[in-house]
């Protein structure tokens, strides 16, 4: 798709990292938002963040701006969404979360 500017054409490939860390920064807030407890709230934020780690020790070793970029967002989108947490909880859950993920990956549990 390419959009005219005043400069030219601006190719929205060129673009990518931003659209998917929008959506990502929307679903966690979406997923946060719809849990209906503190519970629900939780395990959504620490499964999220598991999957960030097990990404994170599959892209140890290549180049991960876009990566943190779109993980950031999925993280901003959780504190936004989150009714019965507080930003402090989401961030300690994510850390934890993207530790244990990590973990599991390193030692070939859920390969």
């Amino acid at each position: 798709m390419v959009f005219s500017t005043k400069k030219g054409a601006m190719n929205l490939i060129d673009n990518w990292v931003e659209y998917v860390s929008f959506f990502f920064l929307i679903l966690g807030a979406i997923m946060t938002f719809i849990a209906g407890s503190k519970v629900l709230s939780v395990l959504i934020v620490l499964l999220a963040s598991m999957i960030i780690g097990r990404s994170l020790y599959i892209r140890k070793y290549k180049h991960q701006l876009r990566f943190w970029f779109m993980a950031g967002a999925l993280l901003i989108g959780m504190v936004i969404g989150a009714r019965f947490l507080t930003y402090k909880s989401v961030l300690v859950i994510f850390v934890i979360g993207t530790y244990i993920g990590y973990w599991l990956k390193k030692q070939h549990i859920l390969d």
